[in-house]
């Protein structure tokens, strides 16, 4: 995922996407690098439809790779749900 991140692979980001909702946390951990490294609006579009249908952790880590990315969504959600 750290490779793929760097290359800025367009092709990865449906398999990072998948990735990034993954159990194991490194896994997770590592494509959340590599989807902020690579960016666009694939990567943000999948970020937020993935959203709605993660919690605790796991939507942290997409969260936070919104805000990261610069989207609204993600500042908004941070400041709604981290400063209650």
């Amino acid at each position: 995922a750290f490779a793929l991140g760097q290359l800025k692979s367009q092709a990865a980001v449906p398999g990072l996407l998948d990735m990034i909702t993954s159990l194991n946390e490194v896994k997770a951990d590592a494509a959340k690098e590599a989807l902020i490294s690579i960016g666009g609006d694939e990567v943000l579009t999948g970020l937020k439809e993935r959203l709605p249908n993660v919690a605790g952790l796991t939507r942290f880590r997409l969260v936070e790779a919104l805000f990261r990315l610069g989207d609204p969504l993600g500042e908004r959600i941070l400041k709604d749900e981290a400063m209650g």
